[in-house]
C-alpha cells in the first residue's frame, strides 16, 4: 500500500515533522541490494506522507546531460540530466536535515546536496526524473502547469526555474573514493521553466546605409 503524499513550500518546511526510517534492505529492478532509510513527514493527522517540496524560484540553464564514468561525452552514454540549483535558505535547510538524520544514524556522513564551486557559490545539482534512458520529469512554461515542455528542449536553455522535489530517503553505502557513507535520494519531479530571451540586440542599418552598397 502506497503511502499518503504532501507538497510543501520550503519556506513553511517544519523539521519536527519529519520522520525516519530505520535502515532496512531493498532489492532493486536490477536485483541489487542496497540499504537505505524512507524519509516522511507527518502531516496534520500525524500520518507519514512521501514528502514533495517546492523550492524556490531561481534564475538557471536548463538540464545538462551526465555521462557513464570514464565514458567519453557522447548521447550513448548518458545516464542522467541535472539542473544546477543555487539559493542559500535552501542550502541551510539540507544542512538542517543532514543534521537531523546524522542525529539517527551516529556513524552517517552525509554527502552535502549543496557544493561550493571555483567562485565559493554553493549549488546542488539536482537530478530529474528517468525512466530508462527518457526524463520523465514535468516541465511546465507557466505557472498553471498548462503548457507541457519537453526537458530534451530546455538543454543548454537559460530562464527562470521554479522546481517541486521529491526527497525520498537516505541511501546508505559506498560513494566512490570519498570518505562520505551516505547520501540523500532525491529529485526534481516537476517544474515551471520558464526561458529568458537573449537580451543581446540584432543588427540594425541604416537605410540610406543598404542604398549605398546596393549601388
Amino acid at each position: 500500500m502506497s503511502r499518503l503524499t504532501i507538497c510543501i513550500n520550503a519556506k513553511d518546511i517544519n523539521i519536527d515533522k519529519f520522520d525516519i526510517s530505520e535502515q532496512k534492505e531493498i532489492k532493486t529492478k536490477n536485483n541489487i541490494k542496497m540499504k537505505i532509510a524512507e524519509i516522511g513527514y507527518l502531516n496534520d493527522n500525524n500520518e507519514i506522507c512521501d514528502l514533495y517540496i517546492i523550492l524556490p524560484t531561481v534564475q538557471t540553464f536548463g538540464p545538462h546531460p551526465q555521462y557513464l564514468f570514464g565514458s567519453t561525452k557522447t548521447l550513448e552514454n548518458i545516464n542522467g540530466y541535472t539542473i544546477a540549483y543555487s539559493n542559500k535558505d535552501i542550502s541551510k535547510l539540507f544542512k538542517t536535515i543532514s543534521k537531523l538524520c546524522s542525529k539517527q544514524f551516529k556513524k552517517c556522513n552525509i554527502k552535502p546536496v549543496f557544493v561550493k564551486n571555483k567562485d565559493d557559490k554553493e549549488i546542488a545539482y539536482l537530478k530529474l526524473k528517468m525512466i530508462g534512458d527518457k526524463i520523465a520529469t514535468m516541465f511546465y512554461s507557466d505557472k498553471m502547469c498548462r503548457k507541457s515542455i519537453n526537458g530534451l528542449d530546455l538543454v543548454s536553455k537559460f530562464g527562470t526555474l521554479t522546481p517541486m522535489i521529491h526527497l525520498r530517503s537516505i541511501y546508505f553505502g559506498a560513494h566512490g573514493i570519498s570518505d562520505y557513507n551516505a547520501s540523500f535520494q532525491l529529485n526534481i519531479v516537476k517544474a515551471i521553466f520558464q526561458e529568458k530571451l537573449s537580451n543581446v540586440p540584432n543588427f540594425t542599418f541604416e537605410e540610406e546605409e543598404e542604398e549605398e552598397e546596393e549601388e
